[in-house]
């Protein structure tokens, strides 16, 4: 899971428009250039989170790992303690969102796309 990955949209998007029980208010959120602009720098024990003038770094805790999972543990200012786990999906990874509704596909990108990103923001 290290390394540098980039929210796909065109993935992410398939599998919201697959979700059961979306409200029209998700459906003008997320279709409407939601996905696809947050960056991930993950590290062994830190991520670094950036996305259209903003960044976070957050220390994190892995709980398990396996060839197909990994479950990390943060602490977030906004939802407190947070428990997530990635599934590896070939050269990506999800995460699930709104408690499993669809998921958030992040695929790899280069450290040079990271850093662009992440100059963006200062």
């Amino acid at each position: 899971m290290e390394g540098y990955w980039r929210s796909d949209a065109e993935r992410t998007l398939s599998s919201f428009r697959q979700a059961q029980g979306v409200s029209e208010k998700q459906k003008e959120l997320f279709e409407n250039n939601f996905f696809g602009k947050l960056y991930m720098h993950i590290e062994c024990e830190r991520f670094t989170a950036v996305m259209e003038g903003w960044h976070e770094i957050t220390e994190y805790e892995r709980v398990t790992s396996s060839d197909e999972v990994v479950v990390i543990k943060f602490n977030s200012e906004i939802e407190g303690e947070v428990v997530r786990k990635a599934v590896i999906e070939g050269a990506c990874y999800s995460l699930a969102v709104n408690e499993g509704q669809f998921k958030e596909y992040f695929c790899p990108i280069t450290k040079r796309e990271f850093l662009e990103a992440r100059a963006s923001v200062r």
